[in-house]
């Protein structure tokens, strides 16, 4: 393949399919990284933004790309595009990576690959709070488990302990056997209403212990 008469073409349907959405914009210069094409985007006068994210998915069905992702960094705007199938988002490879294990986090989180094809790697300690959600199907569960398991293969039981509830969905089911458990994964909702206040408690009185 003449990937630099592709990724010209490329450029051109992308502008193409944008505009039949009513959103002008430019593209001024495109570069390969780790098998991707990443398009630098402009904005034409009257364009918002907020627009390029609202339909880029019906332009990815329709130029059938198994990768079509805008992101912004800074005050750039680039669309990052594969043609070919993403197969490097595997937790295992994430898992043996040394900055999982390296001590320069202290609670690890694998979340994933950003759409450049960098692996992610957060420490919750940091988050005052982490909500997930999405559509279904959307890997909700996956996220959570791969939660659970970056913690639990980078610190031992005397590190982190874990209160586990996993009322009605039973996905988490894989872990009732981990030693990092203080109690046993809470299924029904009495028993979770009574683990919960005990957390609570235990929260409040290490509050004033601080105090």
């Amino acid at each position: 393949m003449n990937h630099e008469r592709y990724g010209d073409k490329l450029a051109t349907k992308i502008v193409e399919n944008f505009e039949s959405h009513g959103v002008r914009i430019k593209i001024n210069s495109w570069k390969q990284r780790k098998g991707r094409y990443i398009f630098a985007v402009e904005l034409k006068k009257g364009t918002k933004e907020s627009s390029i994210f609202k339909c880029y998915k019906d332009i990815q069905a329709k130029l059938k790309l198994p990768l079509f992702q805008p992101i912004k960094r800074g005050l750039s705007i680039h669309i990052v595009v594969s043609i070919q199938p993403i197969t490097e988002n595997r937790l295992s490879k994430m898992l043996e990576n040394p900055r999982l294990t390296d001590g320069s986090r202290q609670i690890p989180y694998a979340v994933g690959y950003d759409a450049l094809g960098d692996m992610c790697i957060v420490d919750i300690a940091e988050m005052p709070h982490l909500l997930m959600a999405g559509s279904t199907n959307s890997g909700k569960s996956v996220a959570l488990r791969n939660l659970i398991m970056s913690i639990i293969w980078s610190k031992s039981e005397n590190d982190v302990n874990l209160l586990i509830l996993d009322i009605g969905a039973y996905d988490l089911k894989i872990f009732k056997e981990v030693p990092h458990l203080s109690h046993p994964i809470v299924e029904d909702p009495e028993t979770g209403l009574y683990v919960m206040m005990a957390l609570k408690a235990e929260m409040e009185r290490r509050i004033s212990i601080k105090k």
